[in-house]
């Protein structure tokens, strides 16, 4: 999993952490921002800041490494949390073609 998440990060120019899923995510597990920090094992207000930024007019970029662990702490796939550009999340699957 942790290679599918780096192969979606390599296949962005800048990847983005998706802070209205991580401010979502966290509250439907009942954590605080701290308690997120605490968790992921991030520095002491990070949570705090990704989630005051206006994400129609900033971006906030995470390494592979700082989504894996927000994700193994919220018990998500780290696809989830991560923002991608043209939306590769919502690519549907090929069908197959009828010969």
């Amino acid at each position: 999993l942790r290679e599918e998440v780096e192969r979606v990060v390599r296949l962005q120019e800048e990847p983005g952490l998706d802070v209205e899923k991580l401010r979502a995510l966290r509250e439907e597990a009942s954590l605080s921002q701290e308690q997120l920090d605490e968790l992921a094992e991030l520095e002491p207000g990070s949570i705090a800041r990704a989630e005051s930024v206006d994400p129609a007019s900033e971006e906030i970029h995470a390494s592979v490494d700082t989504i894996w662990k927000l994700a193994m702490a919220l018990k998500v796939s780290p696809t989830i949390l991560t923002k991608t550009r043209g939306d590769l999340h919502q690519i549907e699957p090929r069908r197959p073609v009828d010969s």
